[in-house]
């Protein structure tokens, strides 16, 4: 058992001019779709920018050590 979570991004990066070239949509409209779709707003904050720094693959590791000067939700 391993408590990870692996998140696969698409149309990385989620710019307003890259959204739109091929979603047709800008990045606050995804936001709010994420947000009407229930997403806890730590999770959309998160997927959001690992999303604007064009990740394609992120992986939520509940045993994996914290990493200095990152911070964390709910601080």
């Amino acid at each position: 058992y391993s408590p990870a979570i692996g998140v696969k991004l698409i149309s990385t990066p989620w710019t307003d001019q890259h959204l739109q070239d091929v979603e047709g949509i800008a990045a606050e409209q995804l936001r709010q779709e994420h947000r009407s779709k229930g997403m806890p707003d730590e999770l959309a904050q998160i997927l959001e920018l690992a999303g604007q720094a064009d990740v394609r693959i992120l992986i939520l590791d509940a045993d994996a050590p914290v990493l200095p000067g990152l911070s964390l939700a709910g601080e």
